[in-house]
């Protein structure tokens, strides 16, 4: 273990300088590129120097430029120059989808007035125009109003027209999924993508479908519909690290780790190097656990998801010195990382400091009072110090947050019998047989309550 760990800091140098090198000998993006991050990152004054740059220089592609600057003068709230761009990029067949909702957001502005210029634009626009993938991106920085704004548009419209022409509702549909996407309400965006199904669709589609059913925690559906979607050439990073998520919410661990290792391939992140940590520890692989969560924080240093799980790993391990460590560097980046005073309190309990140990179970409870373990947990150290009330006053709150482990039925049971309360001990006892424990039946036939 200790030649491993060894190894482990050697690749971890090793990797760290590669990312170094990795950024300086990065090829430098393309002008249209570089100005599009520009808007993104909000830094407007850069984007406005590569555009006043490439125009003076006469660039040979400056509609990407021009597509990108409509943005940024929509997100600067000049309006008027925005559309007129948008209008320009229109006629010299150069839009794009997201100058085309900067044209339908500002014109959704003034309400009704502009219904059946909106709705005819999204139809006549629709086949032509490719939704890129990190779209989004893109909308996340649009303001609400106007997304719900576009949408009351497209309803006033389809009502008022009487619309049932199949590909018209396509279009109209497709545009309120996405919007509805960007502002959160994914019932509505569910609901909306969900008529589509049966036809073919802009893969982005399938991706927020794949994205709600996730959020249900309806992983398997939720796989088959990112499985549709990158199939149809939705590569894009949070596509295969949703993927990557649901099935490691699933147990299918290793071909988590491969939808990983397209995410790393595209971007060294640190999120899916610590997934990746808790696919191996889950696998039992508990080496490269460690090497991935270390690498992990390698990236970010912050993260106290990565301390806390490598400090699991560690306790896994039995090395509790090492997980000790961890979780005490989890609760200073995090103290509210879920169940951290929990794992504190086992590890205390391994080291043999029971007073912290009962200190830190105690605390799990009333930052987390809906969490079994620490309940449980208390109530196994009260009956093994023979405090048998307490002990029954955590297991029972144990046993209403989860019914299923016969442990807390067969300790309820030690503790009632000798609480000389021999009709619930054999209640117990018999419910911890019934759940396969072990030592109940033993138990059972010792205080001869059969």
């Amino acid at each position: 273990m200790v030649a491993m760990k060894k190894f482990n800091v050697f690749l971890l140098c090793l990797f760290a300088c590669l990312v170094l090198v990795a950024q300086e000998d990065k090829p430098k993006n393309n002008i249209a590129s570089n100005m599009r991050i520009a808007v993104r990152e909000g830094d407007f004054d850069r984007a406005d120097y590569i555009y006043s740059m490439a125009k003076e220089e006469d660039f040979y592609d400056m509609e990407s430029l021009d597509r990108a600057m409509c943005f940024m003068l929509y997100l600067q709230k000049d309006f008027h120059k925005a559309d007129s761009l948008a209008q320009y990029l229109y006629d010299e067949d150069e839009n794009s989808f997201l100058t085309d909702m900067v044209h339908y957001a500002i014109l959704a502005k003034k309400k009704k007035k502009n219904d059946s210029l909106i709705c005819g634009q999204i139809v006549e626009n629709f086949d032509k125009i490719y939704i890129p993938k990190n779209i989004l991106v893109d909308l996340n920085m649009f303001d609400k109003e106007d997304l719900k704004n576009i949408i009351s548009a497209i309803d006033r419209y389809i009502d008022k027209e009487e619309i049932t022409e199949k590909e018209e509702l396509k279009a109209f549909r497709t545009i309120k999924i996405i919007a509805y996407f960007v502002l959160e309400n994914y019932i509505q965006a569910y609901n909306a993508g969900i008529d589509l199904v049966s036809e073919e669709n802009p893969n982005l589609v399938y991706y927020i479908l794949g994205y709600v059913r996730q959020k249900r925690k309806e992983y398997i559906s939720a796989i088959a519909f990112y499985n549709i979607a990158i199939s149809s050439d939705f590569t894009f990073y949070d596509a295969y690290l949703n993927r990557a998520i649901c099935k490691g919410e699933t147990g299918d661990y290793e071909r988590a780790n491969l939808d990983l290792d397209t995410c790393l391939a595209i971007d060294s992140n640190y999120y899916a190097l610590y997934l990746k940590g808790v696919n191996y520890n889950h696998l039992q692989d508990y080496d490269e656990a460690l090497y991935n969560l270390n690498l992990s924080l390698v990236l970010n240093d912050s993260f106290a998801d990565a301390y806390n799980y490598r400090g699991l790993v560690y306790a896994n391990l039995k090395e509790y010195h090492f997980a000790l460590t961890d979780y005490q560097i989890t609760l200073i980046k995090d103290p509210k990382t879920p169940y951290i005073h929990n794992n504190l309190g086992i590890c205390y309990e391994k080291l043999g400091n029971m007073a912290k140990a009962v200190e830190e179970y105690k605390l799990s409870i009333k930052t987390e009072p809906k969490f079994f373990d620490a309940y449980y947990n208390l109530g196994r150290y009260y009956t093994n110090i023979k405090e048998h009330k307490t002990a029954v006053k955590y297991l029972k709150q144990a046993l209403e947050l989860e019914y299923t482990v016969s442990d807390i039925y067969y300790l309820l049971g030690v503790n009632y019998a000798h609480l000389q309360k021999m009709d619930l001990a054999k209640q117990f006892l018999q419910k911890a047989i019934e759940l396969n424990h072990t030592d109940a039946q033993e138990k059972l036939n010792s205080l001869n309550l059969h």
